[in-house]
């Protein structure tokens, strides 16, 4: 047994131990509430966003961006003209956002605008493009109110069930579990520790490493039988 046989070691009864102190209920719980959060949020913020879309909040927003719409198209042209016109895809190719936005916008500006190119009153665009990124900005408040609404009423039945956890035959089961639990979290971070070393074999500066794994005990046996190497090329191949 040399050092890297202790490193791997220590991984594994550091997590083990982690487990241990918070019981598999926990640990499990932990784990899922995010994606149960994340879940729930995109499931049901549409409830949320349709309620404030027909409220004065939208309305406050949609003013809001209108007004600063055209201030940057007054500061990025000449002294703004009532009667001025441009095309709605000019005016969306100017503003500062990922194009992917940009596509997604004049998707929605074409349900109130006849053509993305014709030329039309800068006033008529930027009101449809107001309403749009409007519904968009209530999208995403919507989608937060509904993740922290999640978060909070799982951290109540997180509350609950470490009232459950501490009753004394529970509390063993629990601990032992965890104990279990983390000890595999362990385990599979060596085995991706191991998985992404590979990519450095032919490597000079980490030939030392590979020394020590292949005098090793234990770090060889999980090394030369990788379960994620495996299961990424299960035919032996790479392409």
């Amino acid at each position: 047994m040399n050092w890297i046989d202790l490193v791997v070691i220590a991984i594994i009864l550091v997590l083990a131990w982690i487990g241990l102190k918070k019981g598999i209920v926990y640990s499990v719980f932990k784990l899922a509430s995010f994606f149960i959060s994340a879940v729930l949020s995109a499931k049901l913020y549409p409830i949320i966003a349709k309620i404030l879309s027909n409220s004065q909040v939208f309305h406050s927003i949609k003013k809001g961006i209108y007004h600063n719409l055209m201030l940057r198209h007054e500061a990025l042209s000449l002294p703004f003209d009532a009667a001025a016109k441009a095309t709605a895809q000019s005016v969306v190719d100017g503003l500062s956002l990922p194009g992917f936005m940009k596509g997604m916008i004049k998707n929605s500006l074409l349900k109130s605008l006849p053509s993305l190119t014709e030329l039309i009153d800068v006033s008529t665009i930027m009101d449809s493009l107001s309403d749009v990124l409007a519904h968009m900005i209530v999208d995403i408040i919507s989608l937060i109110v509904m993740f922290v609404a999640v978060r909070v009423g799982l951290f109540v039945l997180e509350r609950v069930l470490k009232g459950v956890t501490s009753l004394p035959i529970v509390k063993q089961a629990d601990k032992a579990g965890g104990f279990i639990l983390g000890a595999l979290e362990g385990l599979l971070t060596v085995y991706i520790v191991f998985a992404i070393l590979i990519m450095f074999s032919a490597s000079p500066k980490f030939q030392g490493v590979f020394e020590a794994i292949e005098s090793s005990t234990v770090a060889k046996v999980l090394y030369h039988n990788n379960f994620i190497v495996d299961w990424m090329f299960p035919k032996d191949v790479i392409v």
